[in-house]
């Protein structure tokens, strides 16, 4: 669920105030993203329930090849399921080079590489992780070998 705030302030005795922030929830975690400024004031807000999310979340079943040299940018298949124009990939933490979804069950990631994110260890076991643009999000644990 995305929540936009904005508030206004145009009164004689204060000077003019214009404030936005917008959030991102997910059913079952709360919270997810939250971008602008922070503001507090005492009114009564009215959120509006759009319902649930009309879409199923992503389901990544695997992935090919399944590791790679540390150092080398390697082109990643991954397949699975209800994958949207849009969503990101990452290895542990690190984001994929580039990411092109080519179907609803086909993701092209490029892997990142130690000159580029010099914190990727010399070997390691991450989780990889498709993430929709409606937030929604695929794990597969110990996917993918940085060696």
């Amino acid at each position: 669920m995305k929540i936009d705030f904005s508030l206004t302030v145009d009164d004689p005795n204060l000077p003019f105030l214009s404030v936005s922030k917008t959030e991102w929830y997910a059913h079952g975690v709360g919270l997810v993203k939250s971008i602008g400024e922070v503001f507090e004031f005492r009114e009564t807000l009215e959120l509006t329930d759009y319902g649930t999310l009309s879409s199923p979340p992503p389901q990544l079943l695997a992935i090919s090849p399944t590791g790679s040299a540390v150092d080398q940018a390697t082109e990643v298949t991954l397949t699975g399921d209800d994958f949207s124009s849009g969503a990101q990939v990452t290895f542990g933490p690190w984001p994929a080079a580039s990411v092109t979804v080519e179907s609803p069950n086909v993701i092209k990631a490029v892997t990142p590489t130690q000159s580029i994110y010099s914190s990727v260890p010399v070997a390691a076991t991450v989780d990889v992780t498709v993430t929709n643009a409606d937030c929604q999000v695929s794990l597969l644990e110990d996917a993918f070998t940085f060696q």
